[in-house]
């Protein structure tokens, strides 16, 4: 999908995971409309983008294929061919309705009908694995073009060379997306606030810190502590407990921390919060500065410019497996929860 689609879809395809797990979370999202800022395009989405648009300009005839560098056509010259490989007629980038909401629309990279069958291909450049059987984002987009002739129906995703296939027949796809249609308009009833949180639920989701479904039960395993006598020892238990819902609590801070600072960067004036200079970072040569001849220019002898160390033991060890001299300390012991497994456990008495 390109960079620029989606982003004005209600239940958006690519947020099918969230809305459809968690059908209060748009609600919730929607409500905070006024305190969540504009997501910032990360560096991997303005690399995908780059890469969308280059596959497209290709496709397109716009450009040749070897008009890519090495490095692009290492992650989309794969995809390229794949698409100009298919036969029938295609599209390139092509807009489609969303089945269950008609007004808006999401972007399909390619597509292609032969016969009965239906194609289309979904270009991925995250390092993240995306499977293509049971995606529900591709068949979103299927059903925004199916028609009455297509029997069959091949979903793929594109990512990294590998070529990845969900096919069904067009009946299963429509008896699926009954079901998604389903999960959408729950979605997107402005009177559902159930939330449901979960790891790939809240994962992405802006609203999360604002969440009471997500943020209570991590507080209240702290009422202990502010209910408790003065000097009443902590329990084990208790401090067990905590400590085994660390990883969850500090996914929680950073959630306030990054909601907030976004909302005083902006310039919301909250009560308790202001913005304080961090350290600065380390010095570094600027860009397109050539440090050695900075350095000389300035006086400084190039042989004291530049200093040179051995390799690490793991680099030598890839050179040449007969290197000695070096050692592997033990790791630190590491706090983990769970009681200790007993390997006798794993075997039967006889």
């Amino acid at each position: 999908m390109s960079g620029s689609q989606n982003t004005h879809a209600f239940a958006a395809p690519s947020d099918f995971r969230r809305w459809s797990t968690c059908a209060g979370a748009l609600t919730l999202q929607a409500a905070l409309d006024d305190v969540l800022q504009p997501e910032e395009s990360s560096d991997a989405a303005v690399e995908g983008t780059r890469l969308h648009d280059l596959a497209e300009a290709v496709l397109r005839s716009e450009l040749t294929i070897w008009d890519l560098d090495d490095s692009d056509f290492e992650k989309i010259g794969g995809y390229i061919t794949h698409c100009q490989s298919h036969r029938g007629s295609t599209s390139i980038e092509k807009r489609v309705p969303l089945f269950y909401s008609p007004t808006e629309t999401g972007t399909v990279d390619f597509s292609a009908v032969h016969g009965d069958m239906l194609t289309i291909v979904d270009l991925k450049t995250g390092v993240v694995p995306v499977a293509a059987d049971g995606n529900m984002q591709l068949l979103i987009y299927a059903m925004g073009i199916i028609t009455d002739d297509i029997k069959t129906v091949t979903m793929q995703i594109s990512q990294h060379d590998e070529i990845k296939s969900w096919t069904i027949s067009a009946d299963h796809l429509r008896a699926i997306a009954a079901d998604v249609k389903d999960l959408a308009i729950a979605a997107m009833d402005e009177t559902n606030t159930a939330t449901t949180p979960s790891d790939d639920t809240c994962r992405y989701c802006k609203a999360k810190a604002y969440c009471k479904s997500y943020t209570e039960p991590l507080i209240a395993m702290f009422d202990y502590v502010v209910a408790a006598p003065p000097l009443e020892r902590m329990t084990d238990a208790k401090l067990v407990q905590i400590f085994s819902q660390s990883a969850d609590i500090k996914k929680l801070l950073t959630a306030v921390e990054s909601t907030l600072y976004g909302r005083v960067i902006h310039g919301d004036d909250i009560e308790g919060l202001h913005l304080a200079h961090g350290r600065k970072s380390a010095r570094a040569w600027a860009k397109g500065v050539d440090p050695l001849r900075a350095m000389i220019d300035a006086g400084i002898n190039p042989s004291e410019a530049v200093t040179s160390k051995p390799i690490t033991p793991t680099q030598a060890l890839k050179l040449s497996q007969d290197v000695t001299g070096w050692y592997q300390a033990e790791g630190k012991p590491k706090l983990t929860a769970g009681n200790a497994e007993n390997p006798v456990d794993y075997f039967e008495e006889i």
